[in-house]
């Protein structure tokens, strides 16, 4: 069994560390002088930029934020770029398609952003048949998710620790009812939980990056009550077995049950539960049935762990939230800056600004921070009347219904 044991489990790093998230589709509108090249760049780029997007969406991230601040530091980054560009290339002619092929490649890998890829493929490219110069493609991604969850956190400069210095408790208790393991050709049940819990670490370590900071695996004999009140939170799953007998009193089934419970230790109150119906397993006295055994009950609870990690990543670096609204704003860069200058002020209470929504008349920003809410108010109070930089500062600030801020030209 002990061979068994290190054969699945290798099994199961393998599923997890493969992170596949199916088909993504890119598209781009070629224009006249556009290169082949350039062309499955573009699609290339468009087709990943849709696929992590999904991926966020999974994990619970804020596709809108990473994007609003990885384009703004690219902003930041290619005017200079193009500036050198322009001043060296002499060829009129050549120049924009010089520096619009120089943009693409620049995108496709700043900060590093391609390392999170671990692998893709090309599953076609096509043409529109109404214009042919609109070009599609149906791409592949595989990512590296330990990679992706940092690359997220520092690119929307969050802690990555969202909840500092929790750890994650887990719990796992296995019941085989009216039998005994050797008649399913098992030594003990406590070889199948090994190779159940070795997964789930590595699991979690990869889809709850960033929202604990470790894992501790519960011994059988203690009970979870002795954890409530601790910092951080505890999984605990149960899994029922019950073998059923054919013809001449033989298994040829297992009917089984997870029971599952995520709790918040510090409120001691459950995060969210989760129970499946009975499960069904044919039964055959080969070294394979347990592999086929450890991969039902490892893989049964693993969507309801998603949704709760989904749940748990909506608390953001500050533990309170009020909505901020900018009106007289002169486009989208001086909002980011306006934010960015939010931010550096607002150190001493963790405050973590991030723009929400863009209207023709008011742009919406969601307020995250640490302690008193009064103290927001005074130093939003305080800014008022502060230059951004040369182009315009900080008008009146008003804590009534809404809170409002105007940003004044200078």
């Amino acid at each position: 069994m002990k061979s068994l044991v290190i054969i699945v489990l290798f099994f199961f790093q393998l599923i997890i560390s493969a992170q596949e998230i199916g088909e993504s589709q890119g598209k781009y509108q070629a224009e006249k002088d556009d290169s082949p090249a350039l062309i499955k760049k573009q699609l290339i780029q468009d087709a990943f930029k849709n696929a992590l997007n999904k991926k966020f969406k999974d994990l619970g991230f804020n596709s809108s934020l990473f994007w609003q601040e990885f384009d703004f530091k690219f902003a930041e980054n290619w005017k200079n770029e193009e500036r050198k560009i322009r001043a060296k290339e002499s060829n009129v002619e050549l120049i924009e398609k010089i520096v619009k092929e120089k943009k693409i490649d620049l995108e496709s890998n700043f900060l590093g952003i391609n390392q999170v890829i671990q692998s893709f493929s090309i599953k076609n490219t096509s043409r529109s048949a109404s214009d042919p110069n609109i070009h599609y493609i149906v791409a592949i991604f595989q990512f590296n998710l330990e990679i992706l969850n940092s690359f997220y956190y520092r690119i929307t400069n969050q802690n990555q620790s969202l909840n500092s210095n929790k750890k994650l408790y887990i719990a796992i208790k296995l019941n085989l009812e009216n039998s005994t393991w050797d008649k399913l050709s098992i030594e003990s049940g406590e070889d199948i939980v090994s190779v159940i819990r070795n997964s789930y670490e590595r699991w979690f370590k990869i889809e709850w990056t960033g929202l604990v900071d470790n894992i501790e695996f519960i011994d059988s004999g203690k009970s979870i009550g002795e954890y409530m009140g601790k910092e951080g939170y505890l999984f605990n799953v149960k899994y029922n077995l019950v073998p059923n007998k054919g013809v001449g009193a033989t298994i040829n089934s297992i009917e089984w049950t997870t029971q599952a419970v995520v709790y918040n230790l510090k409120s001691g109150s459950a995060v969210n539960t989760f129970t499946n119906s009975s499960q069904y397993l044919d039964f055959s006295p080969t070294e394979g049935f347990a592999s086929s055994l450890i991969a039902a009950l490892y893989s049964s609870p693993l969507s309801f762990l998603k949704d709760v990690r989904k749940e748990l990543s909506t608390k953001v670096s500050g533990d309170q939230l009020i909505e901020l609204k900018v009106v007289q704003f002169d486009g989208l860069t001086q909002l980011l800056e306006f934010r960015e200058f939010l931010k550096s002020k607002g150190i001493a209470l963790a405050l973590n600004v991030e723009l929400d929504k863009v209207e023709s008349d008011a742009a919406y920003f969601k307020i995250f921070y640490k302690g008193e809410i009064k103290k927001v108010e005074e130093l939003f109070t305080q800014l008022s009347g502060n230059s951004v930089n040369n182009a315009f500062k900080l008008g009146s600030f008003s804590a009534s219904s809404t809170w409002t801020f105007q940003l004044v030209k200078i």
